[in-house]
């Protein structure tokens, strides 16, 4: 929903929407598509606090953008799951993790490749700087 302005300046909208009409999708054929949206918006919320190096409430997005990518069915998942816990083991700074969901991700393996370069280089966190870095 909020995919247009890079720094994901209207997910906090997009999720309130969403949220707001919640109850027209759960016990609907439309609930996964629902959970996966949720999802995406909390990770991009997620993102959004990385960027700011605000990296412990980008772990709580991120915790939420769990939770709720484990709600779909979507196909997506298979590839959605390991990218959020990819992401989650970079912000925790667990190059093993990290390394782990690398391997399990296909469609989003080049932004994880990108923050384990850069944290195993620095051996810290800087998502900012790492999300866009050249391989």
């Amino acid at each position: 929903m909020d995919a247009d302005p890079p720094d994901h300046s209207r997910a906090t909208e997009c999720l309130a929407l969403l949220q707001e009409h919640e109850a027209n999708f759960v016990d609907t054929s439309q609930a996964s598509a629902y959970w996966n949206a949720v999802s995406f918006e909390y990770f991009h919320l997620a993102q959004a606090s990385a960027k700011k190096g605000d990296t412990s409430v980008a772990l709580a997005h991120v915790g939420h953008a769990l939770v709720f990518a484990a709600k779909s069915s979507y196909d997506v998942k298979s590839d959605w799951i390991p990218y959020i816990e990819g992401t989650k083991a970079y912000l925790e700074g667990d190059l093993p993790a990290l390394q782990k969901c690398m391997n399990r991700c296909q469609e989003n393996r080049v932004v994880l490749q990108r923050l384990y370069k850069g944290l195993r280089q620095r051996g810290v966190v800087s998502y900012n700087e790492d999300y866009y870095q050249d391989l």
